[in-house]
């Protein structure tokens, strides 16, 4: 019993990444090259996406709701270094992106 459990587990996973591939090969160049860029660098803001790319600002910003929309990346906050005794705060006015565990999957698969 425990192996047939294992067996559907590991067959749901694979159609929900096959699923995952089909809505992603279905998607813009510019989701594609954002997707792209993070899986070569850990992280990246919103301004450096635009630098990259080259790409307006509405464009990034919209194919940043469809990644997030389909679960490929996620929101970060950075901690930056403030203050004199060196002590690290979260900054909420930078955000940054990176791969989901989902995204990594379809990096892998």
């Amino acid at each position: 019993m425990m192996i047939e459990d294992e067996v559907k587990l590991v067959e749901i996973k694979i159609s929900d990444i096959e699923n995952l591939k089909r809505i992603f090969l279905k998607s813009a160049p510019s989701e594609k090259f954002i997707f792209y860029l993070l899986e070569r660098n850990e992280r990246l803001g919103r301004s450096d996406l635009i630098r990259m790319t080259r790409m307006s600002d509405r464009t990034i910003g919209w194919a940043l709701r469809k990644l997030l929309k389909n679960g490929i990346i996620e929101g970060c906050k950075e901690e930056k270094r403030r203050g004199k005794k060196g002590e690290y705060k979260l900054d909420k006015r930078l955000s940054l992106y990176r791969l989901t565990n989902r995204g990594r999957e379809l990096v892998e698969y």
